[in-house]
């Protein structure tokens, strides 16, 4: 088993840090993301599905290496101990939960001022969170292990919609394009840095524990 403290995060200037919650608290958290996040995948068209897997790698990219959280983490959630990966849960719950507070903060300041937060904003932080909400339920089981079979079928879902990659590839670059415009907030480089086959190549990461299952669909 692998042990150890999780860094805090430094995402967009501010350091998150692990909430500590009880092990009932973490098992229904992850429960609720699991059948949220399964729920959404279901429902959703291909190409929303296909933007969240991509986003999905981005977080990868960024979150998950020696000074953050252990890579293997996500291809091996089981050899990991429960409060590590609780702690790493906990911090990309944070981080997700931030985002979504400061999006929802922003809008309500604007609306003040009868200026709405464009609704293409709106729908790149959602979609963000349901990417943060797919590394959060892959570590999650290593504190659920009864919800290894949904997040199998998370994983399915996500990777059923691969083909639509280069149309999604293209809206979130679209996206950096639009949001640098109305905000000047300059956000190319977060997807230049990879070109459409690296991205791609990216992508087609499934972590191990599912596999298995997924190769048999």
């Amino acid at each position: 088993m692998h042990s150890g403290a999780f860094s805090s995060v430094i995402w967009g200037g501010g350091a998150l840090v692990p909430i500590a919650l009880d092990s009932s608290s973490e098992s229904a958290r992850v429960a609720i993301c699991v059948k949220d996040l399964k729920s959404h995948l279901e429902t959703e068209q291909p190409l929303e599905r296909s933007k969240i897997l991509a986003m999905a790698h981005i977080f990868r990219r960024d979150l998950f290496g020696p000074d953050v959280a252990p890579m293997e983490m996500l291809d091996r959630p089981f050899s990991f101990d429960r409060q590590t990966a609780a702690s790493v849960y906990g911090v990309l719950e944070q981080l997700r939960n931030t985002n979504l507070r400061q999006m929802e903060s922003t809008r309500k300041s604007l609306a003040r001022m009868d200026m709405p937060l464009p609704d293409f904003i709106l729908s790149h932080v959602r979609t963000s969170a349901r990417a943060l909400e797919v590394w959060m339920v892959t570590v999650g089981v290593g504190i659920s292990p009864d919800m290894r079979a949904d997040v199998r079928a998370i994983w399915g879902h996500l990777e059923g919609a691969s083909p639509v990659l280069p149309v999604a590839f293209a809206a979130l670059r679209a996206f950096a394009d639009a949001n640098e415009e109305v905000t000047g907030i300059r956000g190319k480089a977060l997807f230049n840095s990879l070109d459409d086959g690296l991205w791609a190549e990216a992508c087609r990461y499934i972590p191990a524990f599912t596999r298995a299952r997924i190769s048999t669909q």
